[in-house]
């Protein structure tokens, strides 16, 4: 609540400054559900998966505009995609 009173510039307290637990919000990338012998590099690179394939998801697969957003050169991307072996959808021509 400290938090949330220092960071508010308003009277009442908003929502958004509220931490997720507090707020009943939903993680935004939900945690793997990995098994007990699952390594922290397992469970890593499970995340970095799924949050590459969010964003590109929000980017209609278009690469260059997720590695924009992402702040990191095409072919850092690339690489992570294909360490990761994301599979890229192709785009739906109209």
């Amino acid at each position: 609540m400290e938090r949330a009173v220092v960071l508010s510039n308003a009277i009442e307290i908003g929502m958004e400054l509220l931490p997720d637990h507090i707020a009943n919000r939903q993680e935004l990338i939900p945690l793997m559900d990995h098994t007990s012998d699952a390594s922290l590099f397992d469970i890593l690179e499970e995340c970095e998966r799924r949050i590459l394939v969010s964003m590109l998801e929000k980017c209609n697969w278009n690469q260059t505009e997720a590695a924009e957003r992402f702040r990191v050169p095409l072919s850092t991307l690339n690489q992570k995609i294909k360490r990761l072996n994301i599979e890229i959808k192709k785009k739906v021509r109209e």
